[in-house]
C-alpha cells in the first residue's frame, strides 16, 4: 500500500496565502507608460540655416539667429517697450482665459492631494459624554432620593484599504497625470495670450503710423492743391491738372477711413485679450517707434 503524506494545516494554509497574494500582485494594474522619444531633428527645414535677418537696404538693425539658446520668460521685454509690457502684465493679470486655466489646475492639484489619502489608514474617532438622574424611586427605593452621574461614550474606528492590484496607485498617477497636464495648460495660455498680444500690439502700433503717415502726406497734398489752384487763377496752370490733384487728394482721404476702422478694430482686441471692455480700455497711444527689434533672435526646434 502507498503512504501519502500531507503537509500540516497550518503550512498548507500560508502556502495558499503566499500562492494568492503572489497571484494578485501579479494581477496589477497595468501596464506601465514610457514617455515616447521625441523626433530626432536638429533643424525645422532642410538645408543650411539661417544666420541673419534684415531686409536689405532697411536702416534697421541686423538680427542674429542663435541656435540653442535659451528663451526668456517674459520674452516680451527684448522689444523694450514699456506700453507692450504694460499691456501684457494687465492682460496676464486680468484675463478670465488665465484665471479659468489656473482654477483648473488649482482643482487637479486638490484632487491628486485628496485621492493620495487612501494610501495610509483611515481614523475615525468619536467621543459622547451624557449627564443622567435616575431616580431611586423608579427601583422601589424612593429613600435614596435621586442618583447623578455622567456617562462618557469613545470609539475609535481605523480601516485601511490594501492595494494589492495597484488599482489605488494608478488612480493617483492618472490624478498626477492630470495635474501635469494642467499646469502645461496654464502655460500654454499664458503664452498664447502674451504673443496675441504682441501681435496686435505691432498691428496697432502699424496702423497709426500708417495713419499719421497718410495725414501728412494728405496735408501735403492739400499744399499742393491749393499752389495750383492759385497757378490757374493767374493762368499758369490747366484745370487738368487741378482736377488731377483733386483727385489724388480724393483718393488719399478715402484711405483714412478704413485705416482708422482697423486701428480702432485692434484697439478693441487688445482691451479684450487684456480682460477689459472696450470702452473703460486705457491702451494709449502706440507707435513702432516705441519697439526695439531684438539683436538676437533664439532659435530651437
Amino acid at each position: 500500500m502507498r503512504h501519502r503524506r500531507w503537509l500540516p494545516a497550518p503550512v498548507t494554509g500560508n502556502f495558499l496565502l503566499a500562492v494568492t497574494v503572489a497571484a494578485l500582485c501579479g494581477c496589477s494594474v497595468g501596464p506601465d507608460f514610457h514617455r515616447p522619444a521625441p523626433p530626432n531633428a536638429d533643424q525645422y527645414v532642410p538645408g543650411a540655416p539661417i544666420r541673419t535677418v534684415g531686409a536689405p537696404g532697411s536702416s534697421a538693425p541686423v538680427q542674429t539667429l542663435v541656435a540653442d539658446e535659451d528663451i526668456p520668460a517674459q520674452w516680451w521685454n527684448l522689444f523694450h517697450s514699456e506700453p507692450l509690457d504694460t499691456l501684457v502684465r494687465t492682460a496676464l493679470h486680468d484675463s478670465p482665459t488665465i484665471a479659468a486655466a489656473a482654477a483648473a489646475l488649482r482643482s487637479a492639484q486638490e484632487g491628486y492631494i485628496a485621492q493620495r489619502g487612501s494610501l495610509y489608514p483611515q481614523v475615525d474617532g468619536q467621543f459622547q459624554a451624557q449627564r443622567e438622574a435616575a431616580p431611586a424611586a423608579a427601583f422601589g427605593l424612593p429613600q435614596l432620593g435621586t442618583s447623578t452621574f455622567t456617562l462618557f461614550d469613545a470609539a475609535v474606528n481605523v480601516s485601511y484599504k490594501f492595494d494589492l492590484v495597484g488599482a489605488t496607485r494608478r488612480q493617483l498617477e492618472a490624478l498626477a497625470a492630470q495635474s501635469e497636464y494642467q499646469r502645461w495648460q496654464l502655460e500654454a495660455a499664458r503664452l498664447t495670450l502674451a504673443g496675441n498680444v504682441v501681435t496686435t500690439v505691432i498691428t496697432a502700433a502699424a496702423l497709426n503710423d500708417q495713419v499719421a503717415a497718410t495725414n501728412d502726406i494728405l496735408t501735403t497734398e492739400r499744399d499742393q492743391l491749393a499752389i495750383i489752384q492759385r497757378q490757374h487763377a493767374v493762368g499758369a496752370a490747366s484745370q487738368a491738372e487741378v482736377l488731377t490733384q483733386q483727385a489724388q487728394v480724393s483718393q488719399l482721404e478715402a484711405t483714412l477711413p478704413g485705416l482708422r476702422k482697423s486701428a480702432a478694430q485692434a484697439g478693441h482686441r487688445l482691451a479684450v485679450l487684456s480682460g477689459q471692455t472696450p470702452d473703460h480700455a486705457s491702451i494709449g497711444a502706440l507707435s513702432l517707434s516705441t519697439l526695439m527689434l531684438p539683436a538676437q533672435l533664439p532659435v530651437s526646434v
